[in-house]
This record gives C-alpha cells, structure tokens and sequence, in this order.
C-alpha cells in the first residue's frame, strides 16, 4: 500500500492529436438490459459480525441463521442471464462447473460477491428428500426455494412399500418454502419418535448468488460539453444456482430478524 507522504509521478500521455475518438455508449448497454433482461429480486449480501474472535458463526444467531450470510434490501430490477455452455467432450468436468450463469447489470444495482438474485417470472424444478419437525403438534419442513406448485409428495412408509403419493389440501399445505403435513400425521410421528420423511418435486423461481465479478468495474471517458468525463458502464458476473452453494444463507427458517432499511445499501 502507498504512504500518503510518498510521491506519484504522472505518466505522459501519448500524443493524441489525430487519433480518432471512440466512445461506448452507456444508455444504449442500459436500455438492452432494461428491455431484453429478466425481471428479478437482488438481494444484498452482508457478512455477519456474529463471528467471534475465538469461533465461526454463531449457530443460534437470529440474524444469518449460523450460515454468515444476511441478506437485505430486496429491489425489483433487470438482468440479463444466459449460460455458460462448456463443451465436455474430451475435457475434464466436474460438479463445480453445474449451475453457473453470466450476469449482466446496471452499474447502479452495485452487485456484490454473494448477492442473491431471484427471478420472480422464472420457473425451474427441483426436487428434494426431506425431513419433517414437530413444534407445537405442527409437523412441518423446509424446501430450498420458495414453492410456486408442488407437482409431487411421496411419503416414505418402509423399504420393502412404495411411496404413499400425498393430496393437497388432505394429507399436506404449503406456504412459501414450508410444507406442512396434516394433524392425523401427529400420532403416527410421536408413535416411538417415528421419523417421516418425503420426496417432493416442486415449481420454484430459479434463484442465483453471485459467485465471481468477471467485470466488477468498467469505466469510460465521454466527451461532455467540451470535456472528458469518467463514466461507469454496466457490470458483469457470475451466479450460481443456490442450491449449489454451500456458504448460502440457511434454508431451516430459523433466521428471524430482517435487516432490511429504507435506504439505498451502496
């Protein structure tokens, strides 16, 4: 790092008298991403002081949950995502490369390492082995996106049966990322501390956090009456579907404090 007491020296610029004067025209980038992009939720990402001097992430903090990650100020804004085709053919592969997107943005949305954005238009499957809890009589258990349909529930009964295909309304309710099984469950589940358990695919948002800025800052001169002036262009990442990502915030529902605020997070 430079001490504030030593020098810097100005290199000369070259000679510039007949060269001709090229400029990129930042409404133009902005106006593609407003009018082709994705309608999507960016989230910032905030890391979490919960850590102390002695220890990682406190897990029974109600802020990130024990993942580290706190998530704030969820804006409606555009982006342009496509993804990253790799050829596999004769090359090696791996499940690092599974998932990833190119995200393009507006310099404004000040798009940050671990950003969450989710794309309310969107619509992806997945599907998922889960386990229910019980608090206060309720059985009930997280999936990790927040659900738009539930195209199937098999109930696990033993190794040797099928799967109990379950019935909305009858055997089981959802609301956002919660799927709650029905009271008659209850008996079956304190009988000896009987586990149940399920295999649900469902309709979600694709949701992505961003793992890389491969253009984090690109500025560019314009000429504006008669002068140069500094401008920033749009910015360029890449995400990566959140189920993929192991530092992510947590999905047991336990984070309970929002620390969204009215202003802008820069």
């Amino acid at each position: 790092m430079t001490d504030i007491n030593t020098p810097i020296v100005s290199q000369t610029p070259p000679n510039l008298g007949s060269s001709p004067n090229i400029e990129f025209r930042k409404n133009d980038f902005e106006q593609a991403i407003w009018l082709k992009g994705y309608t999507v939720i960016h989230e910032k990402a905030l890391k979490c002081p919960c850590k102390s001097k002695n220890s990682d992430q406190q897990s029974n903090c109600k802020n990130c949950g024990g993942s580290a990650w706190i998530y704030i100020n969820p804006t409606e804004t555009k982006a342009i995502l496509h993804s990253m085709n790799r050829s596999t053919e004769f090359k090696e592969w791996s499940e690092e490369d599974i998932g990833k997107v190119n995200i393009s943005m507006m310099d404004k949305d000040n798009l940050s390492y671990m950003d969450r954005l989710t794309l309310i238009d969107g619509k992806a499957v997945f599907g998922q082995a889960l386990h229910f809890k019980e608090a206060d009589g309720v059985l009930f258990t997280y999936t990790a996106y927040n659900i738009k349909e539930i195209t199937y529930i098999g109930l696990f009964i033993d190794v040797n049966s099928k799967l109990q295909r379950l019935v909305i309304g009858e055997d089981y309710t959802y609301e956002n990322n919660t799927i709650y099984l029905n009271s008659k469950y209850t008996s079956t589940f304190n009988a000896s501390n009987k586990d149940i358990s399920i295999s649900v695919r469902y309709v979600h948002a694709p949701q992505f956090y961003v793992i890389d800025l491969g253009r984090e800052m690109m500025n560019t001169q314009i000429k504006k009456e008669g002068r140069q002036e500094s401008i920033s262009m749009p910015i360029s990442a890449i995400g990566r579907r959140g189920h993929y990502i192991l530092d992510k915030e947590n999905l047991s529902g336990t984070r309970l404090v929002d620390n969204s605020f009215i202003d802008e997070c820069k």
